[in-house]
């Protein structure tokens, strides 16, 4: 929904606070309410929630920009979130909605965009290797069928056969890591010009952490491919001194297939590409590059999304997701998921109900129960 001038600035002034500016400038305000209901068993309790859903808040976008010439462009983006019982957050037994009554802060940056010389950008936003482990061309990714897989339940806690927690609390969140990237943080990154699909992106961050990722996106007929990877140093922030992931998506007449992997290096060791080329293990090939007991993760997904039904796209899809080494040494974490996404068209909703199993298993823990989620909800978008 786009207004100019003083009207859409009169609307964020509302929402915000913000006094409008003197100067006429292309405004775009818009945002989304997504909202679920969410089903949980661990084994020994289960529970109803009523969430926000993580994987795409409800949230308040400002977006303004001015032209200063022909070919460049200087602009501010603001968006903040306002997640009443996010579904990250929630905990079986609860007595009340969990998370404060407030905003919260996404991105709150300005930017100077060329088409010859590229986009700077500068404020808190998306350091350059965040997302680059969920390129994803498929839409069921919104009922949580996506790299990430703790969004929908991420803070339920493994149980034993007896019902008690682990010695080691462990939650879904804890061992369902992608590795993708460092976030959003108040940071300075830029962006290359697009050069036949590719994007080179580099950022600087809070207590030195910096990182580097390539994007590449092309079709070709019906034939379409995305794909990142990343390269992520977190300074004085993590204990963890090196991370790589990636991930790749390629769809074909509604069919898609997305893989996804990473990991990080927390020791000293580090080992040259010679090394690694000589003794690499084809059946966990990250394990060579970051050493036996370093957490890696591998993810892989198939889906299918077409116009089935008047009102808009249908999309359905199935994934598998491996972790290990993630908590304590020898964990392996492994959960499957199935869901769909129905959108409709005239009301700028989509509809959606994601499925999602998580097991885990550690070294000296026995009958370690799965933890169920079922998902339904609706995002509205204006």
């Amino acid at each position: 929904m786009k207004k100019r001038n003083l009207i859409a600035l009169g609307v964020a002034s509302a929402v915000f606070g913000l006094v409008p500016a003197v100067q006429a400038a292309d405004v775009t305000f818009s945002g989304q309410a997504n909202r679920a209901i969410m089903y949980a068993d661990d084994g020994a309790d289960s529970d109803t929630f009523f969430v926000d859903s993580e994987v795409a808040p409800t949230l308040f976008n400002i977006m303004g920009e001015h032209a200063l010439n022909e070919d460049v462009t200087m602009g501010m983006q603001i968006e903040a979130t306002h997640s009443s019982n996010n579904s990250h957050a929630v905990t079986i037994g609860q007595k009340s909605s969990v998370g404060t009554n407030s905003f919260q802060e996404r991105k709150l940056e300005v930017f100077f965009r060329s088409d010859k010389m590229g986009t700077l950008w500068l404020g808190q936003g998306e350091m350059a290797s965040e997302n680059t482990s969920e390129v994803d061309l498929n839409e069921a990714s919104l009922a949580g069928i996506y790299s990430y897989t703790a969004d929908f339940g991420g803070n339920l806690g493994f149980r034993d056969s007896n019902g008690a927690a682990l010695a080691i609390d462990t939650v879904i969140g804890d061992v369902a890591n992608n590795f993708d990237g460092l976030g959003r943080d108040d940071r300075v990154r830029y962006d290359t010009p697009k050069l036949h699909g590719f994007m080179l992106s580099v950022a600087a961050g809070t207590a030195k952490q910096w990182d580097a990722s390539v994007n590449y996106a092309a079709s070709f007929g019906e034939l379409s491919f995305a794909a990142a990877v990343a390269y992520a140093d977190p300074g004085d922030v993590y204990d963890w001194k090196h991370q790589y992931n990636g991930s790749l998506s390629v769809a074909h007449s509604g069919f898609s297939l997305t893989l996804a992997a990473g990991g990080q290096e927390y020791d000293d060791e580090s080992r040259g590409l010679g090394d690694i080329f000589d003794d690499i293990d084809l059946k966990d090939p990250l394990s060579s590059l970051f050493g036996e007991d370093n957490p890696v993760s591998y993810y892989g997904k198939l889906g299918y999304s077409g116009n089935l039904v008047p009102m808009g796209k249908t999309s359905f899809a199935i994934d598998y997701k491996y972790t290990e080494h993630q908590v304590m040494v020898d964990d392996e974490y492994t959960s499957y998921g199935v869901g769909m996404v129905q959108a409709i068209d005239s009301a700028s909703t989509e509809l959606y109900l994601g499925l999602r199993n998580h097991e885990l298993e550690r070294k000296g823990v026995s009958d370690i129960e799965d933890i169920f989620v079922v998902t339904a909800g609706a995002r509205v978008k204006f």
